[in-house]
């Protein structure tokens, strides 16, 4: 917020995003301090939505670097709405989006679809159907292509 509401600055949401994430990387000697020497700690980095600074950007492949360099074992959980994930062409493009970033950050990768107890039951039996790696099932939703490849 901070970076947005600054009168020079002027960033929009996914700017300042951009701006505080490069800030972070540039000055990690207070975050170094704060996470301390303890061993057997478990942390979480709960961040930033904005794909781009997964798959356009390697401002959070840096990140994952210097959390790596001191000596944490770093592992990316991307988290999907499932309601989006029950139309074909969306499931592809979130299937090929979790796999960008897992290229990207290059570490161990858990893909988590949330709110799944929220779908309707023909919502959840779609949901089943795509989970199932038949392409031609995923193709034949999206408009135009009638399942032929």
């Amino acid at each position: 917020d901070d970076v947005m509401e600054d009168e020079e600055m002027k960033f929009g949401p996914n700017g300042g995003l951009v701006f505080s994430m490069e800030f972070l990387i540039e000055n990690t000697d207070w975050l170094e301090e704060a996470l301390g020497e303890e061993e057997d700690d478990y942390l979480l980095f709960d961040c930033p939505g904005q794909i781009e600074l997964y798959t356009h950007m390697n401002v959070m492949r840096r990140f994952v670097d210097v959390l790596q360099q001191w000596n944490f074992r770093v592992c990316a959980v991307f988290l999907i709405d499932s309601h989006f994930m029950v139309d074909g062409g969306k499931f592809i493009s979130g299937a090929m989006a979790a796999l960008s970033v897992m290229v990207n950050l290059e570490v161990p990768h858990v893909n988590v679809l949330s709110k799944v107890d929220l779908l309707s039951a023909g919502g959840r039996k779609q949901l089943e159907r795509f989970l199932e790696p038949d392409t031609y099932s995923l193709t034949s939703d999206i408009q135009g292509t009638q399942g032929i490849l």
